[in-house]
């Protein structure tokens, strides 16, 4: 009677990587990882491979080359999510072997990724209030990349009422002493109509690769109509009478800086306003001017405390306190 030849033992394994792929993962990033093959009688496969298979199809064959702990891994490798987002399929396959006795079966698995797209956020400066109906005037719009991307070239709008009124193209260098805030500049119209204008600055997102979500910052401004008159400043300090150059003033919203001579002119609509000066070390204060035709004032500033006198108070009081 012939001899039955010996059985071959066949031996499950489980395959996957290490460390585990999060679930949700930015667009276009990339990720160190390890394949592993884990047999469940404590084999080892070194020298034998795993095929990768990316979501595009394209295959990558790695060979196993460390075993620890009855587990049997490739060297890292580098690999990177697709930059359009979605849920994409990545495939591992061990095709299995036999030597002598010991076979191991094949095994393959499917991991599904959430491949989201890149969080953006838009900011808006430089907006100027009041502005005169119908009158041209620029906004800065920036955008940030959470992850830093080079937003050079991509498209920014400025909408009212989700109608486009301006568009920008964000420029090569971030705004200074930031890191990743591309920015434009865009030219806008103010409304035709008086009041308060509820506009914001959008990023679409469109074309960016990877994806990158859209985001928008709201802005306001307000609309007046068109000065007509102008009011003459002129600012001294009420002291000595002389004139207070490079102090703020404002008639009502409407603003100016006076020159050298302590002059400024500011055109604005008729009406009442109070007129306020302010500057380091002076403050004055004209409540009440009627406006319904050009007209020129004087306005006399008091000394104030200067920031520096006011910090070095503070310090004298701190110091008092813990002496």
């Amino acid at each position: 009677m012939a001899a039955s030849p010996p059985r071959s033992l066949g031996h499950a394994v489980t395959i996957g990587v290490r460390p585990a792929v999060p679930a949700a993962v930015d667009a276009g990033a990339a990720l160190t990882v390890r394949l592993f093959v884990a047999c469940r009688s404590g084999c080892d496969l070194r020298g034998r491979i795993v095929r990768l298979v990316a979501p595009d199809g394209a295959v990558t064959v790695h060979e196993l080359t460390g075993h620890v702990d009855g587990t049997t891994v490739t060297d890292e490798i580098c690999v990177h999510t697709p930059h359009a987002a979605g849920v994409s399929t990545w495939g591992l396959v061990f095709p299995g072997h036999a030597a002598g006795r010991v076979t191991h079966d094949a095994a393959a698995v499917a991991m599904d990724v959430d491949v989201r797209p890149h969080d953006t956020s838009v900011v808006v400066w430089d907006v100027p209030s009041p502005v005169p109906v119908g009158t041209p005037f620029t906004v800065k719009v920036g955008v940030r990349c959470a992850t830093l991307c080079r937003l050079t070239g991509h498209a920014v709008e400025v909408r009212a009422d989700g109608v486009t009124v301006g568009r920008g193209t964000l420029g090569a260098l971030p705004w200074p002493d930031t890191r990743g805030l591309h920015w434009a500049e865009v030219p806008v119209v103010a409304p035709a109509t008086p009041g308060l204008a509820h506009w914001a600055g959008i990023f679409t997102g469109v074309n960016a690769t990877p994806d990158h979500r859209a985001s928008q910052a709201p802005f306001t401004f307000r609309v007046e109509p068109p000065p007509a008159h102008r009011v003459a400043l002129t600012v001294t300090v009420r002291d000595t009478g002389a004139p207070l150059g490079g102090a703020d003033v404002r008639v009502g919203v409407y603003r100016a800086v006076t020159d050298a001579a302590g002059q400024a002119d500011v055109p604005v609509p008729a009406g009442s306003y109070d007129v306020v000066v302010e500057t380091d070390g002076f403050a004055g204060h004209l409540p009440g001017l009627d406006v319904h035709g050009d007209v020129s004032v004087t306005v006399a500033a008091v000394r104030t405390p200067t920031e520096a006198e006011e910090h070095e108070a503070l310090e004298r009081y701190e110091a008092s306190q813990w002496g």
